[in-house]
């Protein structure tokens, strides 16, 4: 008797008589199925199971295809440390010298750190910092002491309609640093004026004109009686 193994499919049943799988009958298949997927000529049924029955073709031509040209294995990752990034220091401060910027900063802390004739790591530390980012910490430190020097200013209390500050500490900062360059452009205009002595002549007609009646001599007319008769 041939062994009764995995059925090819659901729609397969064991017949014992003949001992292989046979398909089973339409009426047979239909059992269990919704109302609506019953019957040999309902459309909905036959819409249904063809769109079964091609994408049950799809996996199969899918697999058949994987078979044929099995996927390649990506190559296994091997334990070994990769090269790391080539590392320079100044003192205790260490600098990526495979970039350009990490480069930049390693020769400006350098030359900083030989100018100041630094011995300890201590004092080379100190003049890197001040050399990377010292134009940066004092920009800070006077930032800092401006805002706290004018934290009562009316700007600084200022409030909108709904209570927050209408002007951020940032705000005023570059309103403050727009109102600096201001002055000192008009500082600088004031001498170039204060430098040119020259004596600007009027360029308008109407000017011109009023300058020459100025220069003329008004005569006086007489109002006492005695210059009106012998025209004094």
């Amino acid at each position: 008797m041939a062994e009764k193994g995995k059925a090819p499919s659901k729609n397969h049943k064991w017949d014992a008589t003949k001992g292989r799988w046979v398909v089973k009958s339409f009426e047979e298949r239909q059992k269990g199925r919704n109302i609506l997927l019953q019957g040999k000529n309902n459309p909905i049924r036959i819409v249904h199971d063809t769109i079964r029955n091609v994408n049950a073709a799809k996996e199969v031509r899918r697999k058949a295809a994987e078979k044929a040209n099995p996927p390649k294995e990506e190559p296994k990752k091997s334990n070994l440390k990769t090269k790391g990034p080539k590392v320079k220091s100044v003192g205790t401060v260490d600098f990526n010298v495979n970039t350009a910027s990490g480069l930049a900063a390693y020769n400006k802390a350098l030359k900083a750190s030989k100018t100041n004739k630094s011995k300890t790591d201590k004092d080379k530390d100190k003049s890197t910092t001040e050399a990377l980012h010292g134009k940066q910490n004092k920009a800070n430190a006077e930032k800092q002491a401006w805002l706290k020097k004018t934290r009562n200013s009316p700007a600084a209390k200022s409030k909108n309609s709904r209570g927050k500050p209408t002007w951020s500490d940032d705000e005023r900062w570059a309103l403050q640093q727009k109102h600096r360059e201001w002055k000192e452009s008009r500082k600088k205009g004031n001498k170039k004026k204060d430098n040119l002595k020259t004596d600007k002549k009027p360029t308008n007609p109407i000017e011109l004109q009023s300058g020459l009646n100025k220069n003329k001599k008004k005569k006086k007319k007489a109002t006492n009686p005695i210059g009106l008769q012998f025209g004094r």
